[in-house]
């Protein structure tokens, strides 16, 4: 198992190095942080803003050197705390900057503070000049656990009805790549959804357990690199592809990783291993965890969870707000797709395509007399299109225009808006209620708003 949280911290840190840098060379910085006039945090959380230009830049900084110190082991569980923290603050500044990969990191650079990655190959086994190999296997578990629950919550996900009966928003996406060379001319066939719609479904459903099975953990590598090679090409998802191709082989049998990892040090290190005499044979021969008579230390329970009682509760409760967290959309009225009351943070991965149009207007609330505002000066074009077909992001941007039209003097007044969306191809239809004022009503996290409609497909 060490050579597999070895893995894991050399190439999560690595993927973090790559996401940081990605804000820098797309010039993300500014364009999401810097030259917008408003942002629309997460939970409706006002105190959360971004810092002046410089400030942004040192947070991106700091964010880039604690990913290389997460590489090389180098105050490992402070680098994993402190990314954590800035990480999560940057990820909520903005809900228009939502992507469920972002939320992946976050979860296993907290899970990772507990996890001794650092006890092979890093800074500090350097410094030492020793390292022990020995590690409780809850520690990789939980880990395989987390990109496992990714998998079937994203399967659960599918279980609607646009998605498996009118391979909705699959046929919107598919027809928008008819241009890609070779197979675009495929993408346009009435059963090519479909079978995307199914395959999408069946692969999140059953790729977890077959890649844990040390029979087809093999064959369902390949269906991983395959599936996740297409989505790349064909759908703008960012990293989360190769999240999951790289930090997948971490779910491979312990015996099986091993072969495979002592091929790759036969390759490429023939010399000593940080200075000490063990050799490639010897490592690979080394039984990494002892137990007495040779059996589970009390029970699989045991063998399954920490011997520290605190880390114990923790992992626990980690565990179950994993697995209740995602179900907590069926505490609000209608569907999840159109509300997106529970949407985040509950790995409802690619299973919606919205768009629509909107208007926003102050109302004389003396004369009722309404007056169009030009609200999309306010927001960069990726904010407008987001915010345009989400409740929460409609209320959160008419508290602000509220502010700035009482900047401007205007008086008595509220703000209503015309907000036509279309869920997964279907006819638009009207998301708030044109005769509320959003300024006389609060949205608040765990109850329904009223003034929104609902669309129960």
């Amino acid at each position: 198992m060490i050579f597999q949280l070895l893995y894991f911290r050399i190439v999560f840190g690595s993927l973090l190095f790559i996401l940081i840098g990605r804000y820098f060379s797309n010039d993300w910085i500014r364009k999401y942080f810097i030259d917008v006039k408003v942002t629309f945090p997460h939970f409706q959380w006002d105190f959360l803003q971004p810092l002046p230009p410089l400030g942004m830049y040192l947070v991106f900084i700091i964010l880039l050197i604690l990913s290389f110190f997460i590489i090389i082991g180098l105050y490992y569980q402070l680098s994993c705390i402190s990314f954590s923290l800035i990480f999560a603050y940057q990820h909520l500044l903005d809900k228009a900057n939502f992507l469920n990969h972002y939320y992946l990191v976050f979860l296993l650079c907290v899970l990772s503070i507990f996890i001794p990655a650092d006890k092979f190959m890093s800074y500090k086994t350097y410094k030492k000049r020793s390292f022990n190999l020995r590690i409780e296997p809850w520690t990789l578990w939980i880990l395989r656990f987390q990109l496992g629950m990714v998998y079937f919550f994203g399967a659960l996900a599918k279980c609607k009805y646009d998605w498996m009966v009118e391979a909705q928003p699959l046929k919107i996406w598919l027809i928008m790549n008819r241009d890609i060379p070779f197979f675009g001319q495929y993408l346009t066939l009435n059963f090519t959804p479909y079978f995307f719609s199914y395959a999408g479904f069946l692969f999140d459903l059953l790729i977890f357990p077959f890649l844990i099975s040390k029979k087809y953990y093999k064959i369902a590598y390949l269906f991983v690199l395959f599936f996740h090679i297409i989505t790349s090409i064909l759908f703008p998802i960012g990293m989360f592809p190769w999240i999951m191709i790289f930090l997948t082989p971490i779910c491979f049998p312990e015996g099986e990783f091993k072969k495979l990892f002592f091929q790759f040090v036969k390759l490429f290190l023939k010399v000593k291993l940080f200075s000490t005499r063990i050799t490639t044979k010897s490592l690979s021969s080394h039984k990494l965890i002892k137990y007495k008579n040779n059996s589970f230390v009390k029970s699989e329970l045991n063998y399954y969870l920490p011997k520290n009682k605190i880390l114990r509760i923790f992992l626990i409760l980690y565990i179950f707000l994993q697995i209740t967290l995602p179900f907590r959309y069926l505490l609000y009225a209608g569907n999840v797709l159109w509300t997106e009351q529970g949407y985040r943070f509950s790995w409802h991965i690619m299973a919606a395509h919205k768009s629509g149009e909107i208007e926003f207007f102050a109302v004389n609330k003396t004369t009722g007399e309404k007056e169009k505002l030009m609200a999309n000066k306010y927001l960069s074009k990726r904010q407008w299109a987001q915010m345009k077909t989400e409740a929460e992001m409609i209320w959160q941007f008419a508290q602000f225009l509220g502010k700035e039209e009482s900047k401007n003097g205007r008086k008595n007044f509220g703000i209503t808006t015309e907000a036509f969306v279309s869920l997964n191809g279907h006819p638009a239809k009207q998301m708030i209620d044109p005769n509320i004022d959003l300024l006389s009503v609060k949205l608040e996290n765990f109850s329904f708003p009223e003034w929104v409609t609902l669309d129960d497909k």
